[in-house]
């Protein structure tokens, strides 16, 4: 075996090595001093810590490490040009506070943590850490003392803040305060995330709460008081202002390349208008990637954030909650708001690689505009042929076929205006919980409406009133097909 080794070239045997579990590799280090010098690559390249124990126990390892390595050097400690250790190129960290709770009794501290990566960046200054705690709440250890701490080298940082499994979560609801621990909407909350000294090189930001609910594809059950329908009073100036003063320097927003909040109990339309208020101190200048999922956001922010951040991203998902009992009564709630999300998903989402939509309702401005919804007023399409829920009415019938002529001929005849420059394959999900925004709208227009779009472009629209999901490939790609509503949900 060892001679074997020896003769392939280092190559080959990483691409050997790379197929192997970390277990399997660690066995085969204790074969022979040449297989323990092979596999010191591979082994330490992508390590995946987890729990504070094996933490405690990998910076151990980087340091004798270190120290075998400055054997027969002239070198001291307090300089800089400290030996490098293990080769590590990224590394997954998890800190799971329930469980060191269970086994020493109390929660680990972020002062500890924090030197703990400052050791691993010193060893290895290239290193990209995934810094995940999972189980935590931010009145408790670590979470409350991340502001007093630096934690560099963390590029990518996840908090699952809830109590159970994040696989038990339902979309259709809001965590009430006892699942999660939290007092709701603190600006002060977001601080060490933002201000730019805690995690200096953090680029990716993930929040997610989490709790024992109704497993995802289950018959949807909707709690008497959701409190996510984006219909909270708009905030006011000096709320704004109040906000900008508790969030502090926000220099780390500058950096962030993906944010993504989940059920974020911590978060309310002030604080958002704060954030990406032209007043902020910086900007999310290199944001790609936006997830907001089930947020207290109010639509007017919400439609406010999106002219100013659709444009220049890539992946966008938007998900709210359902209005409740009565779809008519949100929609008339929308009207009073003045918000309307469809015609900006339409005007300032061109260019998105990945879309997810999911709101009480949707409509066909989706896909056309108000002189196109005129045109087929004129040459006397009837498209007022739909109920409530988006079926179609008894006694009426909508004519597919005229729509996708009168449209298709009228683009064509356009100087331009929709003729987007495709950039390959885009997705598009568009989930409706209670039916369509107009009353007299129905379902089949917008699935006629999605086939038309430009090529590129694939359409997944369900309607959870009707129990139907379809998928419209772009015009080149293929017919409609039908989907089973479980498999949409889980792409959201």
């Amino acid at each position: 075996m060892k001679a074997l080794f020896e003769r392939l070239p280092t190559e080959l045997t990483e691409e050997i090595f790379s197929y192997l579990e970390v277990k399997t590799l660690a066995v085969l280090a204790l074969g022979s001093r040449s297989l323990y010098a092979a596999v010191q690559t591979p082994l330490y390249r992508h390590p995946r810590i987890p729990s504070f124990s094996a933490l405690s126990l990998f910076v151990r390892t980087l340091n004798q490490v270190s120290e075998y390595s400055a054997k027969g050097k002239r070198w001291l400690w307090w300089r800089h040009e400290r030996p490098l250790s293990k080769d590590v190129v990224d590394l997954h960290l998890t800190i799971n506070s329930a469980d060191n709770v269970s086994q020493t009794g109390q929660r680990p501290l972020a002062i500890i943590i924090s030197r703990l990566i400052t050791a691993i960046s010193i060893h290895c200054p290239a290193v990209d850490i995934t810094l995940c705690f999972v189980r935590s709440h931010h009145h408790h250890a670590p979470i409350i003392d991340l502001e007093k701490e630096t934690f560099p080298r963390v590029t990518k940082l996840v908090l699952y803040l809830g109590r159970n499994s994040p696989g038990l979560r339902s979309p259709y609801s809001w965590p009430s305060s006892h699942q999660t621990g939290f007092f709701p909407s603190q600006s002060s909350f977001w601080r060490p995330y933002l201000n730019g000294y805690s995690f200096p090189d953090c680029r990716s930001f993930e929040l997610d709460q989490y709790w024992d609910d109704v497993p995802i594809g289950v018959q949807p059950r909707l709690p008497p008081s959701a409190t996510i329908t984006g219909y909270e009073s708009p905030p006011t100036p000096s709320g704004i202002d109040a906000a900008l003063a508790a969030l502090g320097p926000l220099k780390g927003l500058e950096k962030f390349e993906s944010i993504s909040l989940a059920w974020p109990t911590e978060l309310n339309s002030t604080t958002v208008a704060a954030i990406f208020s032209p007043r902020a101190t910086s900007v999310a200048a290199n944001l790609k990637i936006l997830e907001l999922r089930y947020c207290n956001v109010n639509y007017s922010v919400m439609a406010a954030l999106m002219r100013q951040c659709l444009p220049v991203l890539t992946n966008f998902t938007l998900l709210y909650a359902m209005d409740g009992p009565s779809n008519q009564t949100g929609r008339q709630r929308r009207q009073q708001h003045g918000c309307h999300l469809c015609p900006l998903i339409r005007e300032y989402a061109k260019d998105l690689s990945s879309l997810k939509l999911a709101a009480p309702s949707v409509c066909r401005e989706l896909f056309i505009d108000e002189p196109e919804q005129k045109l087929l007023h004129t040459v006397g399409i009837d498209t007022a042929v739909g109920c409530l829920d988006g079926r179609i009415a008894p006694g009426k019938a909508l004519d597919r076929y005229a729509i996708s002529q009168t449209l298709s001929h009228h683009r064509m005849n356009k100087s331009g205006e929709r003729q987007y420059a495709p950039k390959g394959s885009r997705e598009r999900i568009v989930v409706s919980w209670q039916g369509l925004c107009g009353h007299d709208e129905s379902w089949q227009e917008l699935c006629t409406e999605a086939d038309m779009e430009e090529r590129g472009i694939a359409w997944t629209l369900m309607n959870l009133s009707m129990d139907e999901a379809s998928r419209h490939p772009a015009p080149t790609g293929g017919v409609s097909e039908s989907l089973p509503i479980s498999s949409v949900l889980r792409d959201l």
